[in-house]
């Protein structure tokens, strides 16, 4: 009985284990990933310049953007009544 609860518990426990492997191997992934502040392109941190537009992550301040309120970057659209 004993040898049948073990290898239970071990079939139990390999998946959560999995999940804890990739959860973190996402969360690594996710932090190596850089957005370009003028056009919004996601590249990886190995490039220097966005594949998009060109411009120069090394110049780009990511931390002014985690900084900004929503309002501030929210898009305003006039609506237009259509007859």
């Amino acid at each position: 009985m004993s040898l049948l609860g073990n290898i239970l518990l071990l079939f139990l426990l390999i998946p959560v284990l999995f999940l804890i492997l990739i959860a973190i191997g996402f969360n690594f992934y996710k932090s190596k990933l850089n957005t370009c502040v003028s056009c919004g392109a996601i590249s990886s941190s190995l490039n220097e310049k966005c594949i998009n537009c060109g411009a120069d992550f090394k110049n780009m301040n990511s931390r002014n953007q985690v900084e900004k309120k929503p309002g501030e970057s929210t898009i305003e659209v006039k609506a237009v009544e259509i007859k």
